[in-house]
């Protein structure tokens, strides 16, 4: 921001602030002549968020805006980028913008990956999947813009609330398998389902799985190419499929089934099928364990669910059911309906996925 330049026509610029506080947000900045003051003063009157007001203090007001995005809050981070709820300048709708982080912008494999995450949520556009918004760079890095489900995801819930009711459970893994076998039509094998990546929208009543930047593109394993080094696990320890844990450039379908599961498992009992350990003693179970019946661990089950848990998560995958199609088949005689209230905003009504997403990046 220039020096001659004020701290309110610096977010006027920046689209954080809108025309029609310009001239009272000038006025206050004219009696609280301290910026930190003064941003704190914007927040307490909701015309920025927290994270508007840190920024703009340091100087960072410029990188809020995100191609067409302005972002509002920080929602996580991992090992590639950072995710921000963000709201679309023109159209005021929400999304959640994953932006690569600054010290990985200039890392070859980063931006391989980045843009495989890119290549397939564009070819995804179903309910019970996150849709993606837009894809570009700003600053310098690269963005994706994706539909915001506000959550809580199953992880957090059950965290929260302890295991879930076997009807609403079932539901919602029914519906996770809905939405996986749509992304299995597209030629995609997840590779990192998990109740934390199983988001609710619609006040709870519509499951949408999240995040595919670990799912693998085409049959043979040839996208993964220098991008998933041999012996190096992808997904996570607690609901990896045993195939998945030995290579995971060559799993198919039914390690999804798998991952849902022991998902599953996880949402009926409070617990992982192997708890305790580190990562590496729970991925090596997976391979030569039997996790302990559901039944036992949550009493008064319905009859022949644990039959259908069991073979989900069986060692071998030809044990396994063999689609997504399958599983919901399997689901559906338990699962009961998610009641809600719908409410302005509801996440489950969103535009379709942008058709002009670039393929590379």
């Amino acid at each position: 921001m220039p020096e001659t330049e004020t701290v309110t026509g610096g977010l006027l610029r920046a689209g954080v602030l809108s025309a029609a506080r310009a001239d009272p947000a000038a006025r206050l900045e004219h009696l609280v002549p301290d910026p930190r003051a003064f941003l704190a003063g914007l927040v307490r009157r909701g015309w920025l968020t927290p994270l508007q007001a840190r920024w703009a203090a340091l100087g960072g007001t410029a990188r809020l805006a995100v191609g067409r995005y302005i972002l509002l809050d920080r929602l996580g981070a991992g090992g590639m980028g950072q995710v921000f709820l963000a709201r679309h300048r023109g159209l005021g709708r929400e999304a959640a913008v994953k932006v690569v982080r600054a010290d990985r912008r200039g890392c070859a494999l980063t931006r391989a990956r980045f843009a495989r995450e890119v290549r397939a949520i564009a070819r995804l556009n179903h309910t019970n999947v996150v849709h993606a918004f837009d894809a570009g760079t700003a600053h310098g890095s690269f963005y994706l813009a994706m539909e915001y489900v506000p959550g809580p995801d199953l992880g957090r819930g059950v965290v929260a609330g302890g295991p879930l009711d076997p009807g609403r459970a079932c539901e919602y893994v029914r519906q996770a398998a809905v939405g996986l076998q749509h992304v299995h039509d597209q030629g995609l094998v997840h590779r990192d389902i998990k109740p934390a990546n199983l988001g609710l929208a619609a006040d709870g009543r519509v499951v949408k799985v999240l995040d595919v930047g670990l799912a693998r593109i085409g049959g043979d394993g040839r996208e993964d190419a220098g991008l998933t080094g041999v012996g190096r696990l992808i997904g996570s320890p607690d609901y990896a499929a045993p195939e998945q844990i030995v290579d995971a450039r060559r799993v198919d379908p039914r390690a999804d089934v798998y991952a849902l599961g022991c998902s599953l498992y996880h949402l009926l009992t409070g617990e992982v099928p192997f708890p305790g350990g580190s990562p590496v003693q729970k991925a090596m179970r997976h391979l030569s364990d039997t996790p302990r019946p559901v039944g036992e661990v949550r009493p008064g089950l319905p009859a022949g669910l644990e039959d259908v848990v069991r073979r989900m998560t069986a060692r071998r995958r030809r044990d396994r059911f063999r689609t997504m199609a399958d599983v919901l088949a399997a689901m559906a005689p338990f699962a009961a309906p998610v009641v809600g209230t719908a409410r302005a905003g509801d996440t489950a009504l969103t535009l379709p996925a942008a058709a002009d997403l670039p393929t590379r990046l």
